[in-house]
Formats: C-alpha cells, structure tokens, sequence
C-alpha cells in the first residue's frame, strides 16, 4: 500500500495562557454556548484548520508540541482564595492533551515577563524542533516582532484570535480584539468568532467539540451534592481574585484593545496598548465558616446557615436572595431591606454561576468596583 504522502506537517502550539482563560469564560458564562473551550477539541480543530490552509491530508498534520503560558497567583494566595483544587483540575487537564505548562507568580502589577518567555521559548523551539506550522492562541500586538522572526525561519504561523464584547465585573461594556497587525502579518489569519457564529456550520461536530459538554462542564458538583469538606471551594477554573477577571498582561494597539480573563485579574484601562487588570486587590478579610456560625438555637451545620432578621451573620458576611442573573453576572437583594447589589460570576465561591437560580440563597460580602459597592465572596447557602 502506498501513501500520497510521508512527510509529517509538524504542528507547534503556544498559548497566552490568560488570554485563553479570557476567552474561555466568555464562552462559558457571556456567550450563549454556556461552555469552555475544549483543549482535546481546540487541538483536533487546529489539525483540521493546519490541513485545509496547507492542502494536506490530516493525518499527515500532528501536534508534536504544545506549551502554555501563563501567569498565577503563589500556592499560599491561591488556597486562601478556594483556587488551589481548580488550578490543579486544570493542570491535570493540560497534562492529560500533552501541553506543558510555564508559569509565573503574579505580582501586585499582574503578570511580569510572561509574553517575553512565551516569544523566547516559541523561537528556541522553532529553531530546534523545525515546526512547519506554529499555531499562536494570543491577541498581543506585542508579539509582532516574535512573527517577523519565525516567518524569517520558514516556518508558517497560524494565529487563533477573537473578538466579541462582553460585561465586566464592573458592569461596565467592554470589547475584546486581535491586534490588526498580527493578523496581518501571520500566513494563515484564523477569527475564531465569526467560525465558531457561522449560522452555515450550525450542528458541525467540529466546531461543537470546540466545547466542553455541558455534563463536563463541572468536574464540579452542584452545590446539593457537594460533600461538607467541599462546601467553601470554588467550583469555576480561575486564577484571581473573586472579585475580577484574569489578569492578562497583554498590549494590544488602538484597534486591538481587549482586556484580561478570569483565571487571574486585572485592571482594565482604556489605552490603546495594555490589556489592563479588571479587578481589585483580593480581600484581606477572612473567609466565613459555616462550621463557625450560630443562631439564637445554637450552633448550625456546616453546610446549613439560618440567616439573621438583619441579615447579617458575622464577620461582615451579608445575606441576601438572587434577584436577577444576567449574561456572567447578576444582582442580589439584601435581607436587611437595602438596595440590589452588582455580582459578577468570579465572585461566587461555592457554586458555577451558570448553577445559579433567581431566588437562591446566598451570602456574601461588600466589596468595590469602578461603579461603587457590589457583592463579592458569593456562596449560595446550602
């Protein structure tokens, strides 16, 4: 048997770790999918995607390396903010699809060197390991300079980018993009957006297993279900504090402004060049135990809270209902008869956002955002 080819098309992917994350909680919490990306199914589309631009056969393009990038919050922080058990979740996720992993611990300004490791490791590796096809998951005009050199090597660069609006956890409008330049400069432009909204490629397998199924979606147990020693831990895969989305210490030009994702926060600005952080320092306060709570009968259990007449239990934690969930954030009126309160989806602790019903529940307590008071350290009360 003879084959029409036997030369492999070798496939080298790199992603902007929070860069994904960001688009990934579009996906799942804005978006009317209601579900991450799938790196098992972001790969196989890859393959399919390398194929088609190269006039390939696709058992002839394979991913022979994948690396992610990404800075995150230091292992004592992040058990201190419910994240330790997500991150690893996804850490074993990135192992079990074969991406090795490069991070760095978040500092009070966010990522720092990031984007320059991810362009020195991806040229290091073109140079070694003679991809033919290097695929880029990022939106940084900041690695321009990064393209011009791998296209000087030969090698032909796919860049993954999107571009969508989305709420913040501020309440406020926001917008995402893919920086002109580099689409201009890749061989082979790929708008994840307008494929993955094609109304012609409705019901394609391919562009669906893009996602998690929906009974995936939580390696997390609805909060009825957890067991009591889970009952703090925060179900959603994220890096930052809960209060914001992911830091993404990106730079982007005027028309390629976006901002960072969940895993780790960060401010947004409105400048032309720096994907800013979205959200504010993590609370110093301490995390409310169910455990430690009482009543006027006595102590409750831990996964039982009766909330006070005023609404208050102790420690600054608050009790409300939901009043509304909208698209990755809702409102929530207080037992003590004051205004709804803003909540934003990486504020809830102990539960997905998606889980979340109008009537719920919950605790909470007062944090800020650009637009005044809001809740913050939501757990749905169980």
């Amino acid at each position: 048997m003879t084959f029409s080819k036997s030369k492999l098309t070798r496939i080298g992917v790199f992603y902007d770790g929070n860069y994904f994350f960001h688009v990934s909680n579009y996906y799942q919490y804005q978006h009317e999918r209601k579900a991450r990306i799938s790196i098992d199914g972001l790969h196989e589309f890859i393959r399919h995607q390398v194929a088609e631009a190269e006039g390939e056969d696709v058992k002839y393009c394979q991913i022979v390396d994948a690396h992610y990038f990404r800075g995150r919050p230091r292992a004592q922080e992040a058990e201190a903010r419910g994240l330790l058990l997500r991150e690893r979740q996804f850490d074993d996720i990135l192992m079990r699809e074969g991406v090795i992993t490069h991070y760095l611990p978040l500092g009070p300004d966010g990522e720092k060197g990031i984007d320059v490791w991810l362009a020195l490791e991806t040229y290091e590796l073109a140079i070694y390991k003679r991809f033919d096809v290097i695929v880029l998951i990022a939106c940084d005009g900041d690695f321009l300079p990064l393209v011009r050199k791998l296209n000087a090597l030969g090698a032909r660069v796919m860049l993954l980018g999107w571009g969508f609006s989305y709420i913040d956890q501020s309440g406020k409008d926001r917008e995402t993009r893919t920086a002109q330049v580099l689409l201009e400069e890749v061989t082979y432009p790929v708008l994840m957006h307008h494929i993955i909204d094609d109304r012609s490629r409705k019901g394609d397998q391919r562009i669906d297993q893009l996602f998690v199924p929906h009974k995936e979606t939580g390696s997390y147990q609805k909060p009825m279900e957890m067991k009591k020693s889970q009952a703090l831990v925060a179900p959603a895969l994220s890096a930052g504090p809960s209060n914001g989305m992911a830091p993404i210490n990106v730079r982007t030009t005027v028309d390629a402004q976006t901002v960072a994702e969940a895993p780790a926060a960060a401010d947004i600005t409105a400048t032309a060049d720096t994907l800013a952080r979205d959200d504010g320092p993590p609370s110093s306060d301490s995390e409310a135990s169910p455990g430690n709570l009482s009543t006027a009968n006595g102590p409750t259990s831990t996964l039982s809270i009766t909330p006070t007449l005023t609404g208050t239990l102790s420690n600054g934690v608050l009790v409300g209902k939901i009043q509304a969930l909208r698209e990755g954030f809702g409102f929530i009126t207080p037992n003590d008869g004051s205004g709804n309160l803003f909540f934003f989806h990486a504020s809830v602790l102990n539960a997905d956002f998606n889980e979340l019903r109008v009537g719920d529940e919950v605790t909470y307590k007062i944090g800020n955002n650009d637009k005044g008071i809001c809740a913050v350290d939501v757990e749905i009360m169980v």
